[in-house]
């Protein structure tokens, strides 16, 4: 069986894919990323020239392509990434494998979750929702079968079975506790009712 892990954003042998969706998204007003994330981080990341080319021209869509090529055969296709971008990466490469032309939603779901626990030899640990495996995963708004990109909109992650509220990682279950306050909040001191400091009672 042939296997493969695909990072299409930095595909080399054509536009990289990583600039096709920095010019769609507005990454620098994401203030989900920006909660996590400083300004400054995310600004000399996404506020870069904007390439154009036309829709058959990006070469990520060509590999997204030959990746549901290779599934469709009885290979196995795994969701890479280069960390290219915290928080967003994995989602663009999720839709970029459910693109134009390449996999169906659901395929493309099964190559970030179940086939990338099977490559790893967890698939009874990992990979799918079942009785007796790791409660890690998250809940999302939508439904990313009809609309991939339904994936970036998490409401809830469950990670050891430890359920947090995504948009401020509050942990809501079993023993609610507010997050803990990232450095960069305290340094920019605009946290909703007042400066880190003064919100945690300081």
């Amino acid at each position: 069986m042939a296997l493969t892990t695909v990072g299409s954003l930095v595909a080399y042998g054509g536009l990289s894919g990583e600039h096709f969706f920095y010019a769609r998204e507005p990454v620098w007003k994401d203030k989900r990323l920006l909660r996590f994330t400083p300004q400054g981080v995310v600004d000399a990341r996404a506020r870069r020239l904007r390439a154009v080319a036309s829709e058959g021209d990006w070469h990520h869509q060509d590999v997204a392509a030959s990746a549901a090529a290779v599934q469709r055969a009885g290979g196995k296709v795994t969701l890479g990434g280069h960390g290219q971008l915290q928080g967003l990466g994995s989602h663009w490469e999720l839709w970029a494998l459910a693109g134009p032309g390449a996999m169906t939603p659901m395929e493309a779901l099964r190559s970030a979750t179940l086939n990338g626990a099977s490559y790893l030899g967890m698939e009874e640990h990992l990979g799918s929702l079942e009785v007796g495996k790791l409660a890690d995963f998250f809940v999302v708004d939508g439904n990313p079968l009809e609309r991939i990109e339904d994936t970036a909109e998490v409401r809830w992650t469950v990670k050891n079975g430890v359920l947090y509220d995504a948009g401020s990682m509050d942990r809501l279950w079993p023993a609610p506790a507010p997050a803990p306050t990232l450095i960069h909040e305290v340094a920019r001191g605009d946290l909703e009712g007042g400066c880190a400091a003064e919100r945690d009672g300081g």
